[in-house]
């Protein structure tokens, strides 16, 4: 081949880069795209999931409903669950506190020897917190167990 083929074949093989180049430019811009997409996918696949253990275990329809409404997870005095009670105008109790008011909250758990906690410090979790047993949430959330299983402190 003399020079002028050469030259020619040279600018083929460049042109042909160029068009590679662009092509992997559209595949980064694809990829940053599906990488979005997998990140929007993953906190909504989160989301329901947490939603899911919501409703299982406590009958509360989501998080959103756990953080609008002043709800309570009840526990007996060995972290296991009782039942689920919200407080404010037309619920049972009206109120949480004080304990003195008979028609509240604190006075009800104080005379049944039970303890609650906001359900809404249970939202947006690692996921794997969520395979945890109660207690060893409550103990998360603050909560101190004597070595024989029994409730020493609460926090709520």
């Amino acid at each position: 081949m003399n020079v002028k083929e050469l030259d020619v074949q040279i600018q083929k093989e460049r042109d042909h880069m160029s068009e590679l180049y662009a092509q992997i430019k559209e595949c980064e811009k694809r990829e940053e795209r599906l990488l979005v997409e997998r990140k929007a996918a993953e906190v909504s696949e989160k989301e329901a999931f947490i939603d899911k253990w919501f409703r299982d275990n406590f009958g509360i329809q989501n998080q959103k409903e756990a953080r609008m409404r002043s709800v309570f997870l009840v526990f007996d005095e060995y972290g296991k669950f009782v039942k689920t009670v919200t407080t404010g105008y037309g619920e049972a109790f009206p109120y949480v506190g004080p304990i003195k008011d008979e028609d509240t909250l604190e006075h009800w758990l104080s005379k049944n020897k039970l303890y609650a906690h906001r359900a809404s410090s249970f939202c947006d979790r690692n996921p794997d917190w969520y395979k945890k047993t109660f207690k060893d949430q409550l103990e998360n959330l603050g909560w101190t167990f004597c070595k024989n299983g029994k409730l020493k402190a609460t926090k709520w």
